[in-house]
């Protein structure tokens, strides 16, 4: 079901409720209202389109295509229980959806985006300069924060030359259907094997998935313990807490349908605070709710270079929270001591 110009006569109140929220608490994000208000992230920053917003046309290569224009900036991907902050230039965006630059690594499904916007948010420390971009569902995908002062003009010439002729304050959303899913049954458990282990890169793992009609978390239940076990729910704790001490790179994934945000490098400061298992580095933020990981799984994957090995998470209903990997004997150590 879609929302937008056809029930305008809503949007009023949802404008007035916003400015409500806003009045009693100034500091109010846009994502914490929207969980208040029982709609999408991305309906209300739309709200506030010809003012603090505005809202940008989505050809999507010619915008992404000059992210790299706005210098050192804060990359930031939310799912529903992690999210992962990187800051670096972005790079061009590749053909395979790819984006490689300096401290910023995202692979992007540019198929899940549809609305992207352009905010300015006064703050105590000052104006907070961002693109926030949208699924169809009006939830978000991906956001970035120019962080420094030069890069304040292009910004600004990246919106003029990008502004949709439409300011409209609301926005058009549709309810996705939940996906369609083969039941265990119904699985070639032989031919599912045989292709996982004729990978050579973890990203036809997606592919696999597809093939076969499988969830995540079905694919490694169907695997068999010697391409994937579940291991302690406590194991994401033990990995980044052991990793920053024993100052052990680490590749870490976490996103949502639209984007993969992927850093690389050693962790230096892994704490759990509150129910927030988090790391905390200069180049990389790392934010995990450790209550809602329901499932915990050490994965490997064959590769060109070798097995690559992964501990993976996932929240109750299947969908995958963050996953961290690493390479060399100490990696695999550390993996392997999260078995039985």
């Amino acid at each position: 079901m879609a929302t937008g110009p056809a029930l305008d006569w809503q949007q009023p109140s949802l404008r007035q409720r916003w400015d409500d929220l806003r009045g009693r608490m100034p500091t109010m994000v846009p994502r914490d209202a929207a969980r208040l208000l029982g709609v999408s992230e991305g309906e209300v920053v739309a709200i506030d389109c010809g003012d603090t917003a505005t809202r940008l046309e989505t050809d999507w290569s010619r915008l992404l295509g000059r992210l790299s224009e706005l210098g050192f900036v804060r990359g930031i991907t939310r799912g529903p229980h992690a999210v992962i902050e990187t800051r670096g230039v972005y790079g061009p965006l590749g053909s395979d959806g790819a984006v490689r630059g300096e401290g910023v690594e995202l692979r992007l499904f540019p198929a899940r985006w549809r609305h992207a916007f352009a905010c300015r948010t006064s703050t105590r420390s000052g104006m907070r300069r961002s693109l926030a971009f949208f699924d169809a569902e009006g939830a978000h995908v991906h956001e970035l924060v120019v962080e420094r002062r030069s890069g304040v003009t292009a910004f600004e010439r990246v919106v003029a030359d990008h502004a949709s002729p439409e300011q409209l304050p609301w926005l058009e959303v549709v309810r996705a259907r939940p996906p369609v899913v083969s039941a265990d049954v119904e699985i070639d458990l032989y031919g599912l094997r045989a292709t996982w282990d004729a990978m050579r890169d973890t990203s036809e793992f997606q592919t696999l998935l597809r093939r076969f009609g499988l969830r995540r978390t079905q694919a490694l239940r169907l695997a068999g313990a010697s391409r994937a076990e579940r291991v302690a729910l406590w194991s994401l704790r033990l990995v980044l807490e052991r990793a920053a001490s024993e100052a052990l790179p680490l590749v870490m994934l976490a996103g949502n349908a639209g984007v993969v945000q992927i850093h690389r490098g050693v962790v230096r400061n892994a704490r759990a605070l509150g129910p927030w298992l988090n790391v905390l580095d200069d180049d990389v933020t790392l934010n995990v709710r450790a209550d809602a990981i329901a499932e915990a799984w050490v994965v490997r994957k064959p590769t060109r270079d070798g097995i690559s090995t992964s501990l993976e998470l996932f929240d109750a209903d299947g969908g995958m929270i963050a996953l961290l990997s690493g390479d060399g004997a100490a990696w695999r150590a550390l993996v392997e001591s999260l078995r039985g």
